[in-house]
């Protein structure tokens, strides 16, 4: 398998600290913290998790429950649509569906794919995508951490960690994206076929890439040189597709590495995002929840 796809086994089991164990245990959902306006009670999720859409303006959360999501901001207009493998009762129901064929004979588990057009020109070393914990972040058991840490050095050695009360981790969305597009731009924007995925393609942009075919890799080993990712901006007279998917964290537990680190404790029930920003300005931004963050949310004193 390539890279991308390839999947660390780990002989070890989950460990979660007593106090934790005991919440799980007691864990009822009427007791969890409140959640953000516009996310839905627990038991009205329609699975065990859920995506939601957060408004910039407001700060309001929609559930996106099927399909894709239309999103504006005052950089980018655009569709996505996030795909999460859910458990295996989920995946026999989803059997014959996009999200079933995006998964299927993969192993990932977690894939979104996102297209649009820029409002104004945006230079490509400033475009991000990331997480961010306002809450902050518990400290994870010092093993946990190396593993954390080797796994991000193997799968992300392009990412930007900050901790302190406000841990964040972003990396260049041209650096991090699986697979990009660029086409004309036309009156409509391309359909999204997670059947199909997303066909690398960044032609248009000449130079380097249109002297030939070039691969996902090669774009990455490209702009990994800092002189040539300055050169280039996104251009409003194009449209373009991020297709980004990753198989270490599963969203239906928020377990890691086959279930050694559970990462909802360690975000204290925060959700991991899909969010995109130009410098401080928000492109876009998703939450994915999951039944296991309400394990945890009841030990910290806020309602995100």
């Amino acid at each position: 398998p390539s890279r991308d796809e390839s999947e660390e086994v780990w002989g070890v089991d989950c460990i979660v600290p007593q106090a934790c164990e005991e919440k799980k245990n007691s864990f009822d959902r009427r007791e969890t913290m409140a959640l953000p306006k516009g996310v839905p009670p627990l038991d009205d999720w329609p699975q065990r998790f859920l995506v939601t859409k957060e408004e910039l303006s407001t700060g309001e959360h929609s559930p996106v429950c099927s399909g894709s999501s239309l999103f504006d901001s005052d950089l980018f207009t655009g569709e996505v649509i996030i795909l999460v493998r859910g458990s295996r009762e989920q995946q026999r129901a989803s059997s014959g569906k996009d999200e079933d064929a995006y998964f299927r004979g993969r192993k990932r588990q977690a894939g979104v794919i996102l297209t649009g057009v820029f409002k104004k020109e945006v230079p490509m070393n400033e475009l991000t995508i990331g997480n961010e914990f306002d809450r902050g972040i518990r400290q994870p058991k010092p093993w946990q951490t190396n593993l954390i840490m080797k796994l991000i050095h193997r799968f992300l050695p392009h990412c930007t960690l900050e901790l302190g009360n406000h841990p964040k981790f972003f990396a260049s969305v041209v650096l991090d994206a699986k697979n990009m597009r660029i086409r004309k731009r036309q009156e409509t924007l391309s359909p999204l076929l997670p059947r199909e995925g997303v066909k690398e393609d960044l032609s248009l942009l000449g130079g380097f890439f249109a002297k030939g075919k070039r691969s996902p890799a090669e774009r990455r080993n490209y702009f990994r040189k800092k002189e040539n990712l300055k050169k280039y901006s996104f251009s409003p007279e194009y449209e373009y597709t991020f297709e980004f998917y990753q198989h270490q964290l599963n969203f239906v537990d928020y377990k890691l590495l086959l279930g050694v680190i559970d990462v909802a404790w360690i975000t204290k029930g925060q959700p991991f995002q899909f969010l995109i920003k130009s410098g401080s300005q928000i492109i876009c931004k998703f939450h994915i929840w999951s039944e296991n963050l309400m394990k945890y949310r009841s030990e910290c004193n806020t309602s995100y």
